[in-house]
């Protein structure tokens, strides 16, 4: 018998609450919910049924242009999406920072896995919006991790609340 613990994004310290960006994937844009492999997905077919609508609404967006396919390290916690924050900054240098509204739209799993969900301990691949010119960190990020030297942006976004204790530690 396996234990599953959901961590609420409440029970989580204010200083360690913000996700970690650490790389742009190169990304094609689905054409069709058909691409929706239903034997990866253990849900009921009401819950695949959310799956799909979501799934039409992230390809309807196909051409805004303040999406970003990127990477995401370890959730801090179980969250549903959409999810906004207001703040990007630099996780070397927190002096470099922007007060900036940015909303985790989609997630993938695995390459394949759509959702709408983040779960506490696991990396995905995100689709996020960030509202207005994106900061210069972004162009600073490697593709697909590949780091041509050792000097690494990595991104973290949070609320404006949590920067306040984040910025501190």
């Amino acid at each position: 018998m396996s234990l599953i613990i959901n961590v609420n994004e409440e029970l989580v310290q204010s200083e360690e609450r913000f996700l970690i960006i650490d790389s742009l994937y190169s990304f094609e844009f689905p054409k069709s919910v058909d691409e929706l492999n239903r034997n990866r997905y253990p849900e009921t077919d009401e819950e695949f049924e959310l799956i799909k609508q979501e799934f039409e609404s992230f390809i309807r967006e196909n051409k805004n242009p303040n999406l970003y396919s990127v990477g995401m390290y370890k959730s801090y916690a179980d969250m549903n999406l959409p999810k906004s924050y207001e703040i990007i900054f630099d996780i070397n240098n927190k002096e470099r920072f922007w007060k900036q509204k940015t909303v985790v739209k989609y997630a993938y799993n695995y390459r394949d896995i759509f959702h709408a969900n983040l779960w506490q301990g696991h990396s995905s691949h995100l689709i996020i919006e960030v509202i207005g010119k994106p900061p210069i960190l972004f162009d600073e990020l490697p593709m697909n991790h590949k780091n041509e030297d050792n000097k690494r942006t990595i991104i973290g976004i949070c609320s404006e609340f949590d920067w306040e204790f984040i910025r501190k530690k």
